[in-house]
């Protein structure tokens, strides 16, 4: 079996792959879901586990990314037969869901695209679909549709018709493992390739066009690291990126004797709403970086290009512990963050942890290179700094120090070496790093959790890859699952 990107013949499709088209196949036998006037085009994306940096990527901080081999995949119709907006998503196989959300929504084109009148702009996109909450997951994907109005003006898919989207997914979702980013990318990837312009379209845009879905529709002020991953992950390595804004440094790889794994502490993991833990945390931290601001009389482009040294010398002492909102705002006037009068906010800790952890990944990075159990147990340390200074901020979660604790407990002599908690915090899954056949401490720590806590968490382990291309599916010569090659056109 062979893909086709942009119309030419590739490599071979995979294992997962080809469980993805069967799994598609039943999907459309039971449901009819897509029509057969028009091609299909499948797109996958991959999530990714924060080995380090984290929440620093939205202070210009380095981040290193692995993709895990969990992915979602989009498969996209334009079609005649409607005027709507049709989504459907199938339950996850083998992987613990935590949505009970509808599987399928619908609402009309004309919602988000009035006829003879502009777009939605993205503030009345996200008020439609907040105000409808069974539709409101939808936000996520018709979101792509209207950043790439915004973008590139193409008016030709929205002129007639309707899209039918289709989304199969192993990716855990709310597990702080970029499962949002990997919809994005993937329903992304689809679009561009159904709108024929991957030549004017780069992995950087793409990317930066899902963050865009995310920030203004979901209402998500998420960095950019998870969707670069989803587009630029490559398997078994590190992607270090440097978010100034999205400056891909390198592909490190994992060395032999290491492995990364994920585990899910079972608590579910949200970005969105102006009242999380990580929006205040972000928040606090913008706010830090104002008062430096006015201290030095000119702006700072990123928090976390401070040296450490300077910031403990010159402007450590500036910051207070906690700052409420109306006396911020009362001395300071507003930022490009709304500031909620009412929110005490966090500010030395988060202004501290992107400058903190920048210097920390920097060191992560030169350590993986050197390959010798010293070096390992000092990224280990590493890890573990991390996860205390997203304690500090108010990001942590019983759960998530108790899996860190669990790891530490078995240490580098039964062959982990640290841990931390992934992405934004607040829960979502730990990331451990230790030796390859370190596969029996890591179950320890699985069933020592649920033996507390009654969870039993899922485990991420194995690498993807978010470089694929798109797959062309001809609906009317897909009769077989047994003649998959029919299915490329």
């Amino acid at each position: 079996y062979q893909r086709r990107v942009r119309g030419k013949k590739m490599e071979q499709i995979t294992a997962e792959e080809q469980d993805t088209l069967i799994n598609f196949k039943k999907t459309q036998d039971e449901t009819s879901f897509f029509t057969d006037d028009e091609p299909i085009v499948v797109s996958g994306a991959p999530g990714r586990l924060d080995v380090m940096g984290g929440i620093s990527d939205y202070s210009g901080g380095l981040v290193l990314q692995y993709p895990v081999k969990e992915l979602v995949w989009a498969f996209v119709q334009k079609t005649e037969k409607h005027r709507k907006f049709r989504i459907r998503r199938t339950k996850p196989v083998s992987v613990q869901s935590s949505s009970d959300l509808p599987l399928e929504i619908e609402f009309p084109l004309e919602d988000l695209f009035p006829e003879n009148k502009s777009p939605l702009s993205y503030e009345e996109a996200r008020r439609y679909f907040d105000e409808s909450p069974p539709n409101r997951w939808g936000n996520i994907i018709a979101g792509n549709l209207l950043v790439l109005h915004k973008e590139l003006k193409i008016p030709q898919l929205l002129k007639s018709g309707g899209l039918n989207v289709l989304l199969i997914s192993n990716l855990p979702e709310q597990k702080g493992v970029a499962s949002s980013a990997a919809v994005e990318v993937a329903i992304m990837k689809s679009l561009v390739h159904i709108l024929k312009i991957e030549d004017k379209v780069t992995p950087t845009d793409l990317a930066f066009w899902c963050q865009a879905v995310e920030n203004h529709i979901v209402g998500a002020p998420c960095g950019i690291m998870d969707q670069m991953t989803s587009v630029f992950g490559t398997k078994d390595h590190l992607l270090a990126l440097l978010c100034r804004p999205a400056q891909v440094i390198g592909f490190i790889p994992i060395p032999d004797s290491l492995c990364v794994w994920g585990i899910d502490s079972g608590v579910k993991h949200s970005h969105a709403g102006e009242q999380s833990n990580y929006t205040k945390t972000r928040i606090a931290a913008a706010i830090g970086k104002k008062i430096i601001e006015k201290k030095i009389g000119k702006s700072l482009e990123y928090l976390a290009s401070l040296p450490l040294s300077v910031f403990y010398r010159e402007y450590a002492s500036l910051l207070p512990e906690k700052l409420n909102g109306s006396e911020f705002t009362g001395v300071y006037g507003n930022i490009e963050l709304p500031v909620l009068p009412h929110i005490e906010y966090h500010v030395r800790n988060a202004t501290l942890h992107p400058i903190y952890e920048n210097f920390r990944v920097g060191v992560f990075k030169e350590l993986l290179n050197t390959g010798t159990l010293e070096s390992f147990e000092l990224l280990g340390e590493l890890m573990f700094q991390s996860h205390e200074a997203y304690s500090a901020c108010g990001l942590g979660t019983k759960e998530t120090d108790l899996l860190v604790d669990l790891v530490r407990s078995q240490g580098a002599s039964k062959g982990l070496y640290g841990a931390r908690v992934s992405g934004g915090g607040s829960g979502g899954t730990v990331v451990v790093i230790g030796k390859k056949d370190a596969a029996p401490s890591v179950q320890h720590v699985v069933l020592e959790f649920e033996k507390q806590t009654g969870y039993r968490p899922y485990v991420f382990v194995g690498s993807g890859s978010g470089r694929a291309g798109s797959l062309e599916l001809c609906l009317k010569n897909f009769d077989s699952v047994t003649k998959l090659p029919s299915i490329f056109k």
